[in-house]
């Protein structure tokens, strides 16, 4: 669920990989960190239906479809969609490279978390995700607390990049969110997108 707290600091990354594990049917979020290193966070199906509720949602709220009539809001938005993923512009300092992750990726136990709680918050023009979760397979009670794992900054172009990126892999991962959103999945525009290859 997104979490309420106001001074968690968490580790910033500048990169994200994405990929899906099918035996535990998780969502798999490789994050590089400049002070902890690769970290991998794993979305339940359930996790991944609240972030990306929440995340649509402010994406909305912040856009100039907000002050449009509501028939005219979705159209709106996808308007933006797409338009940021045509986007060929270099993200800032602040944002990660949005990449697939690749056929396989060295995870170590240490820096796998299940992710099991999301903070979102606008700050300006910029998205701030940050991911709290506990260490998978640890060894002790203090090891299996929830702890901040990683954070993305976003400008509204990569949020709306990596928003699809999501929503691609849970269409791989045969997840059933399609309906989630109309304005991220209208059939009759999704052909005309450009995504990073898989």
């Amino acid at each position: 669920m997104p979490a309420e707290q106001t001074s968690v600091t968490f580790p910033s990354a500048s990169k994200l990989d994405l990929g899906i594990n099918l035996t535990e049917d998780r969502l798999v979020m490789v994050a590089h960190t400049a002070a902890n290193g690769v970290r991998a966070m794993l979305l339940t199906r359930r996790m991944l239906v609240v972030l990306m509720d929440h995340y649509g949602k402010l994406l909305k709220q912040t856009s100039p479809a907000a002050k449009a009539q509501h028939k005219h809001q979705d159209e709106i938005l996808q308007m933006e969609h797409i338009g940021a993923l045509v986007s060929n512009s270099t993200a800032g300092a602040s944002a990660p490279t949005e990449q697939q992750q690749p056929a396989s990726i060295a995870l170590s136990l240490e820096s796998t978390h299940l992710v099991t709680e999301v903070t979102l918050q606008m700050n300006e023009n910029h998205l701030v995700i940050g991911f709290s979760g506990q260490r998978q397979h640890a060894s002790s009670s203090d090891e299996a607390a929830v702890t901040p794992v990683a954070a993305f900054n976003l400008d509204r172009t990569n949020a709306h990049k990596v928003l699809a990126l999501l929503n691609d892999k849970a269409r791989e991962a045969g997840w059933g969110l399609d309906n989630l959103y109309r304005w991220l999945n209208n059939s009759r525009l999704v052909a005309t997108e450009q995504r990073p290859a898989n």
